[in-house]
């Protein structure tokens, strides 16, 4: 197996746009299966398809909330908040997902650290200390909510259902650890073939990882479930590291954002909260050189209109699961691999026309308007 072969996948580079998709087959239904943190850009996503299914872009089926990030039931905590915020919490469910990962527990994590110790030292939950209760649990900047409460239905039941009542119709934009969707296969193994895609943020390719120096957090917090996600029968889009190396927010696109002219609690909470930076050490707000990656948006905009991305091309990945270095990283060739599936990497934008879509969905008014 060739790996990591930079010069192949340049000669294989895919130059030619998608066109977006028709208004007239009706808006993309999707499922947003996440790894949810306000105003992250988890939290970014969800206000962004609140304001595409205001518009009539998309249907936004429901969220599904794995642990990675954070955990679970704090992510849950929050996303409930957020589409009580966004107006949207009566109509758009927030489901229950997996816990913990299917095989990467705490003496895992620790082995991969004492092997490879480097990265930008993010571990997500593992990071922080599991609630045991609701009181132990962490409010949003706004609160809690008061209105909206999570759905009793389990993740993988919700999308099962959702599959089977439209058949080759929904995409799931997976932007978490791959952990819901493995346990769906292994759950509902008959729903899956009814998956139109999975859009999918994860994988560091030939960039260098996060977590660690080969991995990125979604693949490495899961490396099991991840591995076997790509080796399901169902068209796969990835929106790795490469991609969003080449798509950084600017200051001068933050700006946009936090400081709009006419503010919401959207706004608002992105200046506090990415305008910190990611070490919450000042980042826009008091560097302004300071900038960072875009990663789970670039993952929505191609589900919504694939025509953001101006290259693309088209492997046969592998994901380590070897406690160590290797964990979570991302191996690869450019022909068919026996017992692999084909999928699509995702290596350029067009960045300015992202930027104004981008910049126009997070600045619409707080509750959507449809």
């Amino acid at each position: 197996m060739k790996t990591k072969g930079s010069l192949v996948l340049a000669l294989l580079a895919v130059l030619v746009p998608v066109p977006a998709l028709a208004d007239e087959a009706g808006p993309e239904k999707i499922i947003v299966d996440t790894d949810f943190a306000t105003m992250l850009d988890d939290g970014q996503v969800v206000a962004m398809a609140a304001q595409l299914q205001a518009e009539g872009k998309v249907d936004l089926l429901g969220i599904t909330v794995v642990t990675g990030d954070e955990w679970r039931d704090q992510e849950i905590a929050e996303a409930v908040k957020a589409t009580e915020r966004l107006g949207i919490g009566d109509t758009v469910g927030v489901y229950p997902g997996a816990d913990y990962p299917l095989d990467h527990g705490s003496a895992s994590v620790a082995a991969d650290a004492a092997a490879l110790a480097t990265g930008d030292g993010f571990v997500g939950a593992w990071g922080t200390k599991k609630p045991k209760s609701e009181a132990d649990l962490v409010p949003p900047p706004d609160g809690f909510a008061a209105r909206v409460a999570p759905r009793a239905e389990r993740a993988v039941d919700f999308m099962a259902d959702q599959l089977r009542a439209h058949p080759h119709e929904v995409t799931i934009v997976a932007i978490g650890p791959l952990t819901d969707l493995a346990l769906l296969a292994n759950a509902h193994p008959e729903a899956i073939p009814l998956v139109k895609r999975i859009v999918i943020m994860g994988g560091a390719f030939d960039a260098p990882g996060n977590s660690t120096a080969k991995a990125e957090l979604n693949w490495w917090f899961d490396p099991k479930a991840a591995d076997e996600v790509l080796k399901l029968p169902v068209p796969a889009v990835i929106a790795p590291l490469d991609l969003s190396n080449t798509v950084p927010l600017t200051n001068e696109v933050y700006r946009r954002i936090a400081y709009p002219p006419r503010p919401t609690a959207v706004t608002g909470l992105y200046r506090e909260i990415v305008g910190a930076g990611l070490n919450g050490s000042g980042g826009y707000e008091e560097d302004p050189g300071y900038t960072q990656p875009l990663w789970d948006e670039l993952a929505l905009a191609y589900a919504v209109d694939p025509s953001f991305a101006t290259e693309r091309r088209v492997v046969w990945p592998t994901v380590g699961t070897k406690t160590g270095a290797d964990d979570g990283s991302v191996s690869y060739s450019a022909h068919p691999v026996a017992g692999r599936r084909p999928v699509t990497v995702l290596t350029q934008f067009d960045n300015n026309r992202f930027y104004d879509w981008y910049v126009d969905l997070m600045t619409r008014p707080v509750p959507v308007t449809g």
